[in-house]
């Protein structure tokens, strides 16, 4: 089950670092800049395939990590679904449908 970590936020020097610290994927926090704003969720972290999802809600975008680096796409958020960038194995879109709903559940 993904925990909210982080609800919009918005980054600032004065929270970069503590913001920094606790996002884990190394991809994601290369992407963070003053004036974005983000949320972040993760799994807990003794599950076997943890899950970290980052959303920047100003750049309508978002990327969901579950093993070594993130798979990026569009963020939507009137339906809270991230449309990955890249195809599926059959060349398929792929969506992560209501994100914020599983996530909190």
């Amino acid at each position: 089950m993904l925990h909210e970590a982080m609800e919009r936020v918005t980054i600032t020097p004065e929270n970069y670092e503590r913001i920094m610290a606790k996002i884990m994927p190394k991809d994601q926090r290369r992407q963070l800049t003053y004036g974005d704003v983000i949320s972040y969720y993760r799994t807990e972290e003794d599950e076997d395939e943890p899950l970290h999802i980052t959303i920047w809600h100003n750049h309508g975008r978002a990327a969901a990590c579950w093993v070594w680096d993130s798979e990026w796409g569009n963020w939507d958020e009137v339906e809270q679904t991230i449309t990955l960038d890249e195809p599926g194995a059959y060349g398929e879109r792929i969506e992560l449908h209501r994100c914020r709903e599983k996530m909190s559940t």
